[in-house]
């Protein structure tokens, strides 16, 4: 089905936008293309992988080849989960309570006499029930009642994970230091042998009808054996990190899962006897990475940083993270200073600190290719690059009251030091950034005083005093330069300051000019790579549904503008059955009776779609890449003709979805 224009379907909407946007806090909208972490659950029904980030309370979809954050449905607390296939649904044991998670909404159940809470789960496709292990008695659901075993042996309680293991037709539990294997009969548990080295992850795989392991052998070497026939053999295994990792099933196959941005080489697929790349490389946690963009260059270039390691990789974002691969490139390193030079067309490194210590070389980038610049004169550290007024880029050295200072140009080939200590110059330890709407370096001194570079001589600007925390960033939106100091951060226009608040604690800001938006690399422990933004995309979900069984439900990823893949999904639960999406941009809700809503008005547009065979909709919309429409706030509903599970004799419909576009 092809997108829906939304521009054609609300000519007007830039009206409602313009009126419902008001000063808000800056906040950060997440830009993670993958989650960071979670446990992960394939939907067979749906034929899509749920991944469950209990802690950042987020749900993701993978569809075999990428992720997708689900917004709307919310998410149950909770990290022991599996697919109940009985109830064609995901499940989730948290507390006293198993909940259900059907595609868009989630149902909960009591589970009886449960003072203590699942340490693992599974559902016994053999016998048709959920099994939950509670540490010492094991409780099964079969759909409508609950059991209570008490078995004989109890395996240790540290670090369980229970599987489905077709191979045997029984429920495998792993658990223990170091891990043992039990086998569960639906009385009593059976220790499973088990060859591979302790502290390997373990899972099943369907489509081939074999339990596969992965880990260390005894040479602590990447090593993967598969039990096929009763016999476990060894697979071919590249040198793959192993560390925190598991083993899941996709739909497709198995895949290596852990958080994507902790794996250099992306999530790691199992095709028979071989691993091969399902994800491209993901760009990996790390602080200290080298930054910059210009209104000249389409995005942001990133060398560098430290992680788990130095870096010397190389990544340009657009509309994501990709990774260039330069035939050569700087060495491994932290803290370089990179910037723009608009008169070569080129960006420029220098220096940084690597793994032997302090680096003063210069490397050249024009936008494929890193050039040593061999010749280049050797500066001395501090230095912190600008784009100059003159179009080259200017290495500010900076000491504490005035001990040697000077400043460097980059004239395109090598560094020609202009000036050494004077007092017409601000040589005191200070915070600058470079402004491109007035093509200026602006410098805020230590002790107060504001002082500004126009390419030829450094002016002391009176009575313009302010303090700043960290170096300053140009914030397209506002075309001001922030110099930052949480919610007292000020923005500098070349005469007033004007109050320009960002998030607390954020750092690593870059402007990225193609969406007129601050970006952050670092984030918080929530969000890795987020958006500075008043105006966040969000979704909401109100009102009820109404069917005599589980009623539809709504669900959709953040409505941010530009997006070419957006979509409104939901669950019907009727295969092959006609919808009607209803499209709004206010809310009256009308009473249909028989505990019926509709939350729409009666002027809504409405959109036929079909739901799949496994009673799944889509509709897919293109949301303008327009600051017009930031803040509109789009209002959904779907009925689904059902006259089996239909309260008013034809139709039965879901709750609604206020989706509000923006960053």
């Amino acid at each position: 089905m092809p997108n829906l224009p939304l521009r054609r379907c609300f000519p007007g909407a830039f009206l409602f936008a313009a009126a419902s946007l008001a000063a808000q806090t800056p906040t950060l909208s997440p830009l993670d293309p993958a989650p960071l972490g979670g446990t992960w659950v394939h939907d067979s029904r749906r034929g899509v992988s749920v991944v469950l980030d209990a802690q950042r309370n987020t749900l993701w979809e993978w569809d075999g080849a990428q992720f997708r954050r689900s917004e709307g449905p919310g998410l149950a607390f909770g990290t022991v989960a599996t697919y109940d296939t009985g109830r064609s649904a995901v499940a989730v044991s948290w507390s006293d309570q198993l909940w259900h998670y059907d595609g868009a909404q989630w149902r909960a159940t009591l589970r009886p006499n449960s003072s203590a809470s699942a340490r693992a789960m599974a559902y016994d496709e053999h016998r048709g029930r959920l099994v939950l292990w509670l540490g010492g008695n094991v409780q099964e659901f079969d759909g409508s009642q609950w059991q209570t075993i008490v078995p004989p042996t109890v395996p240790s309680p540290t670090g369980a994970r229970m599987i489905y293991d077709g191979t045997g037709n029984r429920c495998l539990l792993t658990s223990g230091t170091p891990l043992q294997h039990w086998h569960w009969d639906g009385s009593q548990w059976t220790a499973f042998p088990f060859p591979p080295p302790a502290g390997t992850a373990v899972t099943y795989d369907p489509l081939g009808n074999r339990l596969v392991a992965h880990g260390r052998d005894a040479n602590q070497q990447a090593a993967t054996w598969e039990l096929l026939g009763g016999t476990w053999q060894a697979i071919a295994t590249p040198v793959l990190p192993t560390s925190g990792t598991s083993l899941v099933f996709d739909g497709v196959g198995l895949l290596r899962w852990r958080a994507p941005d902790s794996l250099p080489e992306g999530l790691a697929r199992l095709e028979g006897q071989t691993w091969r790349p399902a994800l491209s490389p993901q760009l990996q946690r790390r602080s200290s990475a080298a930054l910059a963009s210009s209104p000249l260059q389409p995005g942001i270039l990133l060398f560098g940083g430290r992680g788990a390691q130095y870096f010397d990789d190389t990544w340009r974002y657009d509309q994501g993270w990709v990774e260039l691969n330069p035939s050569s490139r700087p060495s491994p390193r932290q803290a370089a200073q990179l910037a723009y030079s608009p008169a070569n067309q080129h960006f420029v490194l220098y220096g940084g600190i690597g793994p032997n210590g302090t680096l003063t070389d210069t490397w050249t980038f024009d936008g494929s290719q890193w050039t040593l610049r061999a010749n280049a004169v050797p500066l001395v550290d501090p230095r912190r690059l600008h784009t100059d007024p003159r179009g080259g880029v200017l290495a500010l050295r900076y000491d504490y009251h005035g001990a040697n200072p000077d400043q460097y140009y980059w004239n395109g080939s090598n560094w020609v030091l202009e000036a050494t200590h004077g007092s017409t110059a601000p040589w005191e330890y200070g915070f600058s950034g470079y402004d491109p709407v007035r093509n200026r370096i602006v410098n805020a001194l230590e002790l107060g005083s504001l002082w500004e570079w126009d390419g030829s001589t450094w002016h002391g600007i009176p009575g313009a005093n302010v303090y700043a925390t960290g170096q300053p960033v140009f914030d397209p939106a506002s075309n001001l330069l922030v110099f930052p100091n949480g919610s007292n951060s000020r923005g500098w226009d070349g005469v007033a300051w004007t109050s320009s608040p960002l998030p607390t604690g954020v750092q690593d800001l870059q402007p990225h000019f193609g969406s007129g938006r601050l970006l952050t690399l670092t984030g918080t422990s929530q969000t890795r790579f987020a958006a500075v933004t008043t105006t966040p995309a969000r979704v909401e979900r109100f009102g009820s549904g109404c069917s005599f069984g589980p009623a539809p439900g709504l669900r959709c990823e953040l409505p941010r503008l530009g997006s070419t893949g957006f979509a409104i999904r939901g669950n019907g639960n009727a295969a092959q059955a006609l919808g009607l999406c209803g499209l709004d941009l206010t809310s009256s809700p009308s009473n249909l009776g028989n505990g019926c809503a509709l939350w729409l008005s009666a002027a809504a547009i409405v959109l036929p779609t079909f739901t799949d065979a496994g009673g799944e909709l889509q509709l897919p919309i293109a949301l303008p890449n327009d600051p017009a429409f930031r803040g509109v706030a789009l209002l959904a509903q779907v009925a689904i003709v059902d006259p089996l599970q239909s309260p008013l004799g034809t139709i039965t419909l879901s709750d609604a979805l206020r989706i509000t576009l923006g960053d």
